[in-house]
């Protein structure tokens, strides 16, 4: 009889078997590490979750899945023999045991019952930022991650960058001294036409090429509206986080990579107006942190949206030069006791700069050595990579789930329009009950309704 692979290793460490099944392992990794590929199914394959399924060819594609055929028409052209299917349940079904992992590239809500289902049947998933669409989903993803011994890779491209580890380095060689703020920003959403509206969109004739009530998935049903897809879905709370679930993500990486700050006790949040239904057209946001062992507390500003009145960056930043233009998109600026470093960027591929220029001057002649070990290739080889040796990979659901609660906590405070007092281990928002129904999903539609 033929022994699914996955099966064999699943049944061999439930059964207690370890011992027998160590050497195993071994020659299942030396092998797989030399010759085997990955069977991998892309979810999501227009907009981001392009550049995935036409990039990695290094492995075996099995199958594209899209709810919107337009959209996802480039991939398909390109790579044109790869089955194709709407519905991922029914790819599932129909692939099966040839599938061995999964990338999820869909729009914030869908992210949950897609990667559930997904490890409920024993597939390794590598899933976008942000994680999942509220703080319970997410923290259940983590734990179903362990449950179904898969491997995850949370999509923050950045963290496998050497460029990330060497601002480690220079930060944890002192050359600023301790971090006392972080300001982060982005001058997104550059999408303004979903600020009009304070109620569900007008029905509009739903396209031939698009499956509205797959996009929908767990969502409640709304009448199709071309506002809300592509793309648009990120600033409809029903779909999407806005920018801090968007481009936060990748700066929250950096953040909790470089300080360790963990999560924030106190959220605090600025907004022109509050709405259940789509995001405001800019937020300010402060994080207070407890101080670490031997360390300074450390507050995150985090600034996104139109740059008028009080919620603009601070106009004078510490040790910013007279005349110093700051890049008005995506950038992070981080002041410590004894300079500061700029980061123009949402990750760490640009040429972070120290200041005063007297303190970089300095440093630049003595630079600290390399203490980190380096990722091999990038993001998805690493992942793919983790599979192969079955280790987990180095952004993992256990810290994604930690990154990604910072970005929903911030939405919490702009939701609700009040301070967040977070009890983290019972999972509430002290004195503001108003914040549950953000911090757990609501009732999802039929079908779509996935427990661990």
């Amino acid at each position: 009889m033929k022994i699914d692979r996955r099966q064999f290793l699943k049944n061999s460490i439930a059964a207690g078997s370890a011992a027998t099944l160590a050497p195993y392992i071994s020659q299942l990794s030396a092998r797989e590490s030399a010759n085997s590929k990955v069977n991998i199914a892309y979810i999501g394959v227009g907009g981001h979750g392009h550049k995935a399924a036409v990039g990695y060819r290094s492995e075996n594609t099995v199958g594209f899945c899209d709810v919107d055929d337009a959209f996802a028409a480039k991939t398909y052209k390109e790579l044109p023999d790869v089955p194709r299917f709407r519905d991922f349940r029914k790819m599932f079904d129909k692939l099966g045991k040839g599938i061995d992992a999964v990338s999820i590239a869909t729009p914030d809500h869908t992210h949950y019952p897609i990667a559930m289902e997904a490890m409920q049947r024993g597939y390794h998933v590598y899933l976008e930022k942000p994680m999942a669409h509220s703080i319970d989903e997410m923290r259940t993803l983590a734990k179903a991650a362990k449950k179904y011994g898969v491997v995850s890779q949370l999509g923050v491209q950045g963290h496998s960058f050497e460029a990330l580890r060497i601002l480690k380095e220079w930060i944890d060689s002192g050359v600023i001294g301790d971090v006392l703020d972080v300001h982060l920003w982005t001058d997104r959403p550059n999408i303004r036409d979903y600020h009009l509206f304070e109620e569900d969109a007008p029905a509009e004739p739903i396209p031939d090429t698009l499956d509205w009530d797959l996009f929908l998935g767990p969502a409640r049903y709304r009448p199709y509206n071309s506002i809300y897809t592509p793309v648009k879905w990120r600033g409809w709370w029903d779909f999407g986080g806005g920018p801090l679930g968007d481009i936060g993500a990748h700066m929250w990486d950096v953040v909790e990579f470089c300080l360790g700050l963990g999560k924030p006790h106190t959220i605090t949040a600025k907004t022109p107006r509050l709405s259940k239904v789509g995001t405001p057209r800019w937020i300010a946001v402060d994080y207070f942190h407890h101080a670490k062992p031997g360390k300074v507390p450390t507050t995150v500003h985090w600034y996104s949206g139109e740059r008028l009145g009080a919620h603009h960056i601070p106009a004078k930043l510490p040790y910013l030069p007279e005349g110093f233009e700051l890049k008005t998109s995506d950038a992070m600026y981080w002041i410590g006791k004894k300079g500061a470093i700029y980061i123009p960027g949402m990750r760490v591929n640009g040429a972070p700069r120290i200041l005063p220029d007297a303190l970089w001057n300095d440093f630049r002649s003595n630079l600290p050595p390399k203490t980190l070990p380096r990722i091999k290739g990038n993001h998805y080889t690493e992942f793919f990579d983790s599979i192969r040796n079955h280790r987990p990979a180095n952004a993992n659901f256990d810290y994604g789930a930690l990154i990604n609660e910072s970005v929903l906590l911030g939405n919490l405070a702009v939701r609700t329009g009040k301070t967040i007092h977070w009890d983290d281990a019972n999972m509430k928002a002290l004195g503001v009950p108003e914040a549950d129904q953000y911090i757990y999903s609501p009732e999802p539609r039929k079908g779509w309704d996935y427990k661990l």
